[in-house]
């Protein structure tokens, strides 16, 4: 996650199941996840546009890609 103000400036474990031991997160003070200034580059995220029939970025939309 990329904001969680209930552990800012604390470590918090994603995805824990019983198979997996999970993925710890570090929070800086507000409660941003610290890779975002440290490491963007590891960050998993993606964009969805909706409504692009109409404008330039529609050439970029999952349907026009594959």
């Amino acid at each position: 996650m990329l904001y969680d103000k209930e552990h800012a400036n604390d470590v918090a474990i994603i995805g824990k199941t019983s198979k997996f031991e999970g993925t710890e997160v570090h929070y800086d003070n507000d409660g941003w996840n610290v890779l975002i200034t440290e490491d963007p580059t590891s960050l998993l995220f993606w964009f969805d546009f909706y409504e692009t029939d109409t404008s330039a970025i529609g050439r970029f939309s999952v349907p026009a890609i594959g």
